[in-house]
């Protein structure tokens, strides 16, 4: 072979390597790109936070499987509903459920916020809980699974003050902590409009579609059911849990007891010890108001009282649109600080006694305050002692997530939803 041959010899060689190399790499990237896919799909993203709560990260995949329990939790009271609708001959106890039921389906649509909100009240919770030392067993956690999947207690350990884990069985929002959180201040201080400047002593829940459907109809009656031994009650239990879970396939027992059952008993338990430091005297105001649509009559209604010499009663009786204390001159009585919203008490409280406020604008429309007395130290009443005692974790919780205190961060997105969605359905089929 010539040295022109063995040089064209060469070339050729060198270029079927170079070809073979590319080919190699068309390869290694056809194979790659899906598995990177892959990878990052079932390994990576799992792990994506979906909120951080004082540094630690709440992911991704504990958040669909949660949210695969609300959504079970939810469907499973409108199939017991549909099911008491068909059993049921009177049209109104009818009509009620399917109101329950329409209602349940919205519940579906904001489960997702919902859901990220409890799990972070969760974290809080068992952060202040080891802070405090509060700690619940094994056997707390099994006698809460058998009260909420368990059938009915015989009568003597009915009257038996129940264990509160929030864990009805019917009960769609009992993720994380276990109740949805509601803050201090506005937001248990904010009645149906025309009431909001309503003292917690004198608030009068909304009544809830099942209320008002107990009370326009007497419950049916139930066929009575066997009495189960202990043993019997809680095998019971365990096998409707195990059966719960199975139909939702993405969650385990242990993980349903730590995200689920032990969240709702540290609640509780963190509610009385912080429900046992609340002071039983506070800083209190007695004031009226009045409250208007637009800040003209706001202003009309001040210019009557302090130009014209009315007295604030009679103009509040008559131009006031809040109907629950209108026929009492506005009167609010006596109340704490966090009872009202928030721009109602940043004036009233900064009053003096006599003094009457320049128009107030909340959500509800336009306040006048007239503040009559002040009481640095009045005791609480038992009702607000009592309502305080019963909100104190969500008060605790409102503050610790105050922006200020920078200890949460919620960082999910469409993406995350929309990921915990697809993660329910490969896993469901739903």
């Amino acid at each position: 072979m010539t040295k022109r041959q063995l040089s064209k010899h060469e070339r050729e060689l060198r270029f079927q390597r170079l070809l073979y190399i590319g080919a190699a790499a068309v390869v290694a990237v056809v194979l790659l790109v899906p598995a990177i896919g892959f990878w990052r799909e079932y390994f990576y993203r799992p792990t994506e936070a979906v909120a951080t709560v004082a540094g630690q990260s709440i992911t991704l995949e504990t958040f669909a499987k949660t949210l695969a329990y609300q959504y079970a939790q939810i469907t499973n009271q409108q199939q017991q509903m549909a099911v008491m609708a068909q059993e049921q001959s009177d049209p109104q106890f009818q009509r009620m459920l399917r109101r329950q039921i329409e209602q349940l389906e919205q519940q579906k649509l904001t489960a997702e916020g919902q859901t990220v909100s409890e799990l972070v009240d969760g974290q809080l919770i068992r952060m202040e809980a080891a802070r405090r030392g509060i700690t619940v067993t094994k056997d707390e956690v099994d006698a809460a699974i058998v009260d909420q999947f368990g059938p009915p207690a015989p009568p003597a350990e009915q009257s038996k003050p129940a264990e509160q884990t929030g864990g009805d069985a019917t009960k769609p929002a009992d993720a994380a902590a276990g109740t949805p959180d509601k803050p201090a201040g506005e937001g248990q201080a904010q009645p149906a409009a025309g009431a909001e400047a309503k003292p917690e002593s004198q608030a009068t829940p909304a009544a809830s579609p099942a209320a008002e459907g107990q009370a326009a109809q007497p419950t049916p009656s139930v066929a009575p059911t066997p009495t189960l031994s202990p043993q019997e009650r809680n095998d019971q239990a365990f096998q409707n849990l195990r059966t719960t879970l199975n139909a939702i396939r993405v969650m385990s027992e242990p993980e349903f007891r730590t995200l689920i059952v032990e969240p709702r008993l540290l609640r509780k338990k963190l509610n009385e010890a912080l429900g046992a430091e609340i002071p039983t005297t506070a800083e209190q105001i007695k004031a009226r108001h009045l409250l208007v649509d637009t800040e003209e009559q706001a202003k009309a209604a001040r210019e009557r009282i302090v130009t014209g010499g009315e007295t604030f009663e009679k103009v509040a009786q008559e131009v006031s649109k809040d109907e629950e204390n209108k026929s009492k001159g506005g009167d609010l009585s006596w109340f704490p600080r966090s009872t009202m919203v928030a721009e109602f008490e940043a004036v009233a409280f900064n009053l003096q006694p006599g003094e009457i406020s320049e128009p107030v604008k909340s959500s509800f429309g336009y306040h006048i305050i007239k503040v009559e007395e002040k009481d640095p130290n009045r005791p609480l009443s038992e009702s607000q002692l009592r309502s305080r005692k019963s909100t104190a974790v969500d008060r605790f919780l409102a503050d610790q997530k105050r922006p200020e205190n920078n200890l949460v961060k919620l960082e999910y997105t469409p993406t995350h939803i929309e990921w915990a969605k697809n993660y329910i359905r490969r896993n469901i089929g739903a």
